[in-house]
């Protein structure tokens, strides 16, 4: 919700800028969007590593979505950003953020920004693993590794 306020706010500021008021109007159609955008409720669930880094543990939640924004992508959104991670570690100590993610042909191309240089190296890896069990969960997702098959 504050991310839609703070949307809103933006726009309505960039909208005043503009000395033209016709200029206004596509701030208006992009407000109406926002209003207008359906919620669903999706079960997801999170692979969140404990605190010693050892294991994984997953945790099942309901969450809301926007029906605009990928079900892949709001399951790392909320992974990212610790929803239920009560007790446990954040992957990448909540510094990342989603850049790009594009589901296609059961694979995920996922790019996250943020400053990782304080993780260890184990949190980094703690933190890869999370996030790729978790988006493994995903039914538009499938994990495969296709080694080198020779005998």
């Amino acid at each position: 919700m504050k991310k839609i306020l703070l949307m809103l706010s933006i726009i309505l500021i960039l909208s005043s800028c503009n000395a033209k008021t016709q200029s206004s109007l596509p701030a208006l159609s992009i407000i109406k969007q926002t209003l207008n955008t359906e919620i669903s409720k999706d079960i997801i669930v999170l692979s969140y590593p404990d605190l010693e880094l050892d294991k994984l543990t997953r945790v099942t939640l309901e969450l809301p979505r926007n029906k605009n924004i990928s079900l892949a992508q709001s399951t790392a959104d909320s992974l990212l950003s610790g929803k239920g991670a009560e007790g446990h570690f954040v992957p990448f100590n909540s510094k990342a953020y989603i850049i790009k993610a594009e589901v296609s042909r059961d694979m995920i191309n996922l790019n996250i920004g943020g400053d990782f240089s304080e993780l260890t190296k184990k949190e980094l890896f703690c933190s890869v693993i999370s996030l790729s069990n978790t988006l493994c969960e995903l039914e538009d997702i499938k994990y495969s590794y296709k080694g080198n098959n020779k005998k």
